[in-house]
């Protein structure tokens, strides 16, 4: 059993509504979600009070024919958070590198104008 209370529904019809996901899912499985997010492009998230209410909602509701196709329905991932000090370290590291690689100076180099640096 999943310890997760939130949960991914795929494959849906971009013209569902949160009103008919809401009514789907309590009608298979006699649960009320604490709130849906549906999104136009064929996902929703379903937020579950419990996670055996979740439990409950995915065991029913994958693979269950509705509008068309079959629902996905799947413990939500974490949004994947990005590191700032990653792209800082990164830009830094970038610059330096353009730095190093244009210096006139250095050998087979191409200058902004078309034209080879000075062999050293």
């Amino acid at each position: 059993m999943s310890s997760n209370n939130k949960l991914y529904v795929g494959n849906l019809s971009p013209s569902v509504e949160e009103n008919v996901l809401s009514e789907l899912i309590n009608e298979r499985s006699g649960c009320f979600p604490a709130s849906i997010l549906v999104k136009g492009a064929g996902y929703a998230f379903v937020e579950c009070p419990d996670p055996e209410m979740a439990e409950k909602i995915k065991t029913s509701l994958n693979g269950f024919p509705f509008m068309g196709s079959q629902l996905i329905v799947q413990d939500s991932l974490p949004r994947p958070r990005s590191d700032p000090s990653f792209s800082r370290l990164n830009c830094i590291w970038m610059q330096e590198w353009f730095e190093e690689f244009t210096r006139p100076e250095r050998e087979g180099c191409l200058l902004f104008n078309g034209e080879a640096g000075p062999a050293i």
